[in-house]
């Protein structure tokens, strides 16, 4: 299963972690036709991310409301509905955790991490398109002294 944090996720999740730079309230969730890469930024993010005025990024916050911790890895708890496409988008195997939404094709933001779906989708339009709990998962792992998303 292919999956990294990005340049930008590493220095962010290590200033959250020790209190340096606390300021990640939430994230928002990309779907991606591809694996994004550890030098993903937004911008080039945007050109795996489905083509549709109907997809737009789902905000998903942090804290025990949304994420479930069991030993090594955190879960999802809570569905992430990304509504209904209005065209085919394709074959998803992948996310991305970003900074902010798609609204804004100027500022397009970071991204912390990715990872590949191990039920990847054909999303076919007018057919509602949910992770659901338990989705996405978030692994550190302390054996290769890495964080694997």
């Amino acid at each position: 299963m292919s999956s990294g944090v990005t340049d930008f996720g590493t220095g962010a999740w290590l200033g959250a972690l020790f209190g340096v730079d606390p300021d990640i309230t939430g994230y928002f969730i990309a779907l991606c036709s591809e694996e994004p890469g550890r030098d993903t930024d937004g911008t080039i993010l945007a050109a795996i991310e489905p083509v549709d005025p109907s997809y737009v990024r789902q905000a998903y916050g942090t804290g025990g409301a949304n994420w479930g911790l069991n030993d090594t890895y955190l879960t999802t708890l809570n569905d992430i509905d990304f509504g209904v496409p209005s065209v085919d988008w394709g074959s998803i195997t992948h996310y991305a955790l970003c900074t902010n939404d798609n609204s804004d094709p100027l500022d397009l933001g970071d991204v912390y991490a990715f990872g590949e779906f191990l039920n990847p989708q054909y999303v076919s339009a007018a057919v509602d398109m949910t992770i659901p709990a338990g989705g996405v998962v978030i692994a550190m792992a302390s054996l290769e002294n890495a964080i694997a998303v």
